[in-house]
């Protein structure tokens, strides 16, 4: 019984020291086609990588659908054949899949990369300009920043600041 060098993972097996090494041996990979991320991905020469559409000799495909929930669900086609993209809930895939619905895991990309998959498997679009932007248009109407002095020239007079308590507060008057 040797020392403890690396624990096992969901694609590699642990790594114990046995003592006549100055190194630890490397973890041996656990074989290829394993289940690994809570069963959405696959094992491929030790790391969690691969789709599950392979174990069924199928490719992995972006699902075309309007709904948000179905971006984040696993969708396969044949290989080659992009037009047979289908959901693993399809008729088409019910001989490999038996209707079960695989979802992707949170942070995989969806909509086109236009989006990420969340943890309650919904593609949500991510907005380039950030937050702030969001912010920021809601506030000015969708106007450029460079033109925010002009916009407060002419909205000037239309608000006014006061201070309640140690609180600056900003009342429009349009």
């Amino acid at each position: 019984m040797g020392k403890l060098c690396q624990a096992e993972t969901e694609c590699l097996w642990e790594s114990t020291c046995l003592g006549n090494a100055a190194s630890c041996p490397v973890p041996v990979p656990k074989a290829n086609f394993t289940p690994c991320l809570m069963g959405a991905q696959i094992c491929l020469d030790g790391s969690c990588r691969g789709s599950l559409c392979l174990n069924h000799g199928l490719e992995p495909c972006e699902c075309v659908s309007i709904s948000p929930w179905e971006q984040c669900h696993l969708c396969c086609q044949k290989p080659g054949r992009p037009r047979t993209c289908a959901s693993t809930t399809s008729s088409l895939l019910r001989s490999e899949f038996n209707g079960s619905r695989v979802p992707l895991t949170p942070g995989t990309a969806c909509k086109g990369r236009q989006g990420y998959c969340d943890k309650f498997h919904i593609c949500r679009l991510v907005d380039e300009d950030g937050p702030m932007a969001r912010v920021k248009n809601a506030i000015v109407g969708f106007m450029e920043l460079e033109d925010l002095a002009s916009w407060m020239k002419v909205r000037a007079p239309s608000w006014q600041l006061t201070c309640s308590g140690n609180l600056p507060t900003v009342f429009f008057l349009l």
